[in-house]
């Protein structure tokens, strides 16, 4: 009995535990869905705290009735000590709809203070900088954004006219939405959000999200301007200016920033490889020499091929006119005295376009030079300046003298032939261990190129102008002192009436430029044998019979010096609306001075040249245009009616 009362008290305790633990876990159940439950709502406070929003219209308000507000709307608490309310000014605010952070952002901006929105409460404290300080917005969730506005707006183009299907988007993000068939879009923004307005032919727009534009019944109002494609370039046609989809022609252009981004002399070199159908070949590598221009390929098997140069209007003189005799760099082009730096724009006619404004002279096609003008703009002075180096990029591989002395004697084993003095001094007589780099010695050098550029621009509406002043430099990779040199000049002044009807343009380029080179070119000598003297023991030049030494070609000297001047004057005058009276007057004057010395230091003994010769080479061209224009042009309806009429008088 003793040992099942016992069984029966630990039983009756058991059950006792028993339960006692099922009412622990049932509690802390009931703990814990509540702590959950109190989160949640701890979270929807914050959240509801920053993403509130106050509609508020006051007008020199003390700050602390704008407190008062806030709390009354939102159920925030504003924490501030009334001391610190008083440092802050006044406020006028007329806000719908607004973030609490947002109207607190602007009614504290540039104010000695700071706030804190978090757990429900607004904290105000002084500022520690001493001026405002972007808030801090403390949620349980802290990546959770501030609630956005709807905001309204209307895209148009430049007249007016609504865009339907324009693209408007915050920048940054994946909000955006379409323009109705009237222009106008709805979308939900914060502030200092960046819109981004887009419309297929039109230029990009871009505007920032400013509290003004939150709060105006009308939202924005966006104008769209045109696209600037390649087909609404301007082209230029000789006497008149159309546009690349209007055209019917080949045209070719290569603006100034292609042109001014290649060190280069000549303005012709520029236009390589940057016009289809366009060849353009250097006669040498030398600084001053020619190009061959080749338009559509080779159309004249007599009467040359060269196309028609005409700079501002006025034709230039066929470059290869005024040589005498020639150098190691070919013909002397009267273009290299045209600095590429007054260059505005090139424009290439082919074909019909060539022909049907100059006729016959276009055959071959026409280059057209258009140089800058002024600008209006407050005067401003530009300087460039760039120098650089040259040198041979790409040199032959010859062999060395012993290479070379071995093949020598190979091929007159093979021969059978025996050596003499005369068949044979590089084996016979010559040093067997000389060795000297034809092209080292007589290329070999560094060629220094240097330029400086300054430029004087302005004026206003009515009167524009624009002076240059440039100098180039540029030494050669030959062995010896020679070089080219120009130095140039452009003036350009442009001006129009106050009432519009007369205007007088007024352009004038001077060049002047001076090429100092050999008569031959040495590049042929490549080829002596490595171990071919160049000096006598005495330091006097070597000569082995009727065999040339190269060095002494660079004795001969050849100089030419060029002066181009350029004017050209247009007057215009409104006769009626739509109707313009035009005359074109330009002239031209070129002069080339030619020196080429021969002294007898620069021949073999047994050479039939009596003695040291020079010849002279004196030469001059000059020209005029004289061209009246009578210009028509009037809208009728969607399309416009152009005619022109004049005459050329050269």
């Amino acid at each position: 009995m003793q040992l099942t009362a016992i069984a029966r008290s630990l039983s009756c305790t058991n059950g006792l535990t028993s339960r006692l633990g099922r009412d622990k876990i049932k509690f802390w159940k009931v703990m814990r869905l509540t702590a959950i439950l109190l989160t949640f709502a701890c979270l929807q406070v914050a959240a509801s705290g920053t993403g509130q929003t106050v509609t508020l219209k006051v007008k020199n308000a003390p700050m602390k009735e704008v407190f008062r507000e806030i709390q009354k709307q939102t159920g925030l608490n504003v924490l501030v000590d009334e001391a610190l309310l008083e440092k802050v000014g006044k406020v006028t605010l007329d806000v719908r709809n607004m973030p609490v952070s947002h109207v607190l952002n602007i009614c504290l901006k540039d104010e000695p203070v700071s706030y804190t929105i978090m757990d429900g409460r607004i904290v105000v404290k002084p500022s520690s900088t001493g001026k405002f300080q972007s808030p801090i917005i403390s949620t349980t969730n802290p990546q959770e954004p501030l609630a956005a506005i709807p905001i309204k707006g209307r895209v148009t183009d430049k007249d007016g006219n609504p865009l339907e299907g324009a693209n408007v988007k915050v920048k940054g993000s994946k909000t955006g939405t379409t323009t109705d068939n009237q222009g106008r879009f709805t979308i939900n923004v914060n502030e200092g959000d960046i819109l981004v307005v887009s419309y297929i032919g039109f230029s990009e727009f871009t505007l920032s999200v400013t509290a003004a534009a939150i709060n105006s019944a009308e939202g924005f109002s966006v104008r769209l301007n045109p696209a600037q494609t390649v087909l609404d370039e301007t082209v230029i046609k000789g006497y008149y200016k159309s546009s690349r989809k209007a055209s019917t022609g080949s045209i070719a252009t290569i603006s100034a920033d292609k042109i001014g981004n290649q060190p280069v002399a000549d303005p012709i070199s520029s236009i390589q490889g940057r016009a289809s159908g366009v060849m353009v070949t250097s006669s040498s590598g030398m600084p001053g020499s020619s190009f061959q221009v080749r338009i559509r390929g080779e159309n004249s098997m007599s009467n040359g091929n060269e196309p028609l140069y005409v700079v501002d209007g006025v034709p230039f003189i066929f470059p290869t006119v005024l040589n005498q005799f020639t150098g190691a760099n070919g013909n002397q082009s009267p273009l290299n005295s045209i600095n590429p730096g007054d260059i505005e724009r090139i424009d290439i006619l082919k074909d019909a376009d060539a022909t049907a404004i100059y006729g016959s002279r276009g055959a071959n096609g026409v280059i057209l030079i258009t140089t800058k003008r002024g600008t209006a703009a407050e005067s401003q002075i530009a300087v460039n300046i760039y120098t650089g180096t040259r040198h041979v990029g790409n040199k032959l591989d010859f062999m060395n003298t012993q290479q070379y002395l071995e093949m020598r004697k190979e091929g007159f084993l093979n021969d059978a032939a025996t050596m003499t003095l005369t068949n044979a001094p590089d084996l016979l007589l010559w040093d067997q261990n000389a060795y000297t780099d034809w092209q080292d010695l007589l290329m070999g050098n560094t060629a220094n190129v240097t330029q400086a550029q300054v430029s004087f621009s302005g004026g206003n509406a009515q009167t524009k102008f624009l002076i240059t002043g440039a100098v180039n430099k540029e030494s050669t990779v030959l062995l010896g002192d020679f070089g080219y040199t120009r130095g140039s000049t452009h003036f350009s002044i442009d001006h129009t009436s106050k009432n519009g009807k007369f205007g007088l343009t007024t352009s004038i380029n001077f060049a002047t430029d001076k090429n100092d080179i050999v008569p031959t070119d040495v590049s042929q000598y490549f080829g002596l044998p490595p171990n071919f003297p160049v000096y006598n023991p005495d330091g006097s030049l070597y000569w082995y019979g009727s065999t040339q030494n190269p060095v002494a070609y660079l004795n001969r000297t050849y100089e030419t010096q060029t002066n181009n001047l350029i004017g050209n004057n247009t007057l215009r005058y409104v006769i009626l609306p739509g109707l313009t009276a035009r005359a074109n007057l330009g002239y031209t004057l070129t002069t080339m001075k030619q020196l080429q010395t021969l002294p007898a230091s620069g021949f073999t003994n047994i050479s039939p040249v009596p003695g040291s010769t020079a010849q002279y080479g004196n030469s001059d061209v000059n020209s005029y245009i004289i061209e009246p224009q009578l210009d028509y042009t009037k809208w009728l309806g969607p399309g416009k009616l152009s005619l022109l009429a004049g005459g050329s008088w050269q």
